[in-house]
């Protein structure tokens, strides 16, 4: 291909990119970049495409801060997204580093709160099966103050 029709493919790619900020687009348009001839149209082209990956990086940055302000599945799930989008390298590898510690915390959060519905239930039936269900979920649970609450909630239900 002469290098006009590479530099117009190139253009497109690169508009379509800016448009989408799918990471399968700004492949396309990186491929077709490099098979330019160094030059203006490269750096000019080049930029662009930089400009669209940083801003994909601060979108990702950004959903993933208010994944850690506010931790709940839809601010997780927005944040994986964005992240799936980026680039491989150190960016993309400490934004998942730090949705990572969010989804650790969603999956405790998730396992307290079974555990005080089902301490909560077993407290109000005082049935064998609703206090094993309760030790159960107890038993999940990491090591803390909630963890020993809910234990000696657990031990002070008196069986029926």
């Amino acid at each position: 291909m002469k290098q006009a029709l590479l530099v117009q493919e190139a253009k497109d790619k690169v508009s379509k990119a800016e448009k989408s900020k799918i990471k399968k687009n700004v492949d396309d348009a990186q491929q077709s970049v490099k098979k330019l001839a160094n030059g203006k149209d490269k750096t000019d082209l080049q930029k662009r495409i930089d400009k669209v990956k940083q801003a994909q990086i601060k979108t990702a940055n950004d959903l993933v801060k208010a994944a850690e302000k506010k931790i709940n599945d839809s601010n997780i799930q927005k944040a994986q997204s964005a992240i799936k989008e980026l680039q491989s390298g150190k960016d993309k590898d400490n934004l998942q580093k730090r949705l990572d510690k969010v989804k650790a915390k969603a999956a405790e959060t998730k396992k307290l709160n079974d555990a005080k519905s089902k301490v909560k239930k077993a407290e109000k039936d005082k049935t064998k099966k609703s206090k094993q269900s309760a030790q159960s979920a107890v038993d999940k649970l990491k090591s803390s103050n909630d963890k020993k609450k809910l234990q000696t909630r657990i031990k002070a239900i008196k069986v029926k």
